[in-house]
């Protein structure tokens, strides 16, 4: 009956050890497939402009090798590994300038708007940081060209597409490639209110 017992535990932890690495052979596969997915979708983009098919046609072939084979073919960690590195450049292209943009976000203040300094970040200057803010804390429709002015102080120039504008630099554009600037365009009508406000880039 002992023995038995015996026989029975050690045979528990044979299964046991087997199952553990059989584990790690799997996630060592996965691995393995995962990072010849992100190499094979590096250098397809880089020789080819035609990448996208090239990645579509090794999943779909590696799909038929996973039915055929079964599990020995990762066809979903090689897929992980191949949207990788397009996934993350579009999150940077895409995700990096709101990033950027919240990160620098200020509250709206009157003096230091009239001041209009380029504070401590030539990339960041105080207007653009609040304008936001500003744009969220006051509907400028309605308003009468003494009202902007007493709020945002003489505009840097009084035409953009047209003439009778109230036009404020706030600094270079937002986004990835910052090479413009970026502007509050605030349009005034023929009855001295201002009909819209837009931000604005040249």
């Amino acid at each position: 009956m002992e023995v038995t017992r015996a026989c029975r535990s050690l045979s528990g932890a044979l299964d046991a050890q087997e199952t553990i690495a059989l584990r790690k052979f799997i996630d060592l596969r996965s691995l393995i497939f995962g990072l010849s997915g992100t190499a094979w979708a590096i250098v397809a983009a880089w020789h080819d402009s035609g990448w996208q098919w090239w990645i579509l046609g090794s999943l779909v072939a590696l799909g038929v090798g996973r039915i055929v084979f079964g599990h020995r073919v990762r066809a979903v960690a090689f897929g992980v590994g191949a949207l990788a590195p397009i996934i993350a450049l579009y999150s940077f292209l895409f995700g990096y300038p709101v990033l950027d943009n919240w990160r620098h976000h200020a509250q709206f203040d009157q003096v230091i708007w009239a001041r209009n300094e380029r504070g401590e970040d030539v990339m960041w200057p105080p207007r653009l940081c609040m304008v936001d803010d500003l744009l969220r804390t006051h509907d400028l429709r309605g308003w009468g060209r003494s009202q902007v002015v007493s709020l945002l102080g003489e505009p840097d120039q009084t035409n953009w597409d047209t003439d009778g504008q109230l036009v404020y630099h706030l600094g270079p554009e937002r986004g990835l490639f910052r090479i413009d600037s970026e502007w509050l365009v605030v349009t005034v009508g023929d009855d001295g209110k201002v009909t819209k406000y837009v931000l604005a880039r040249d």
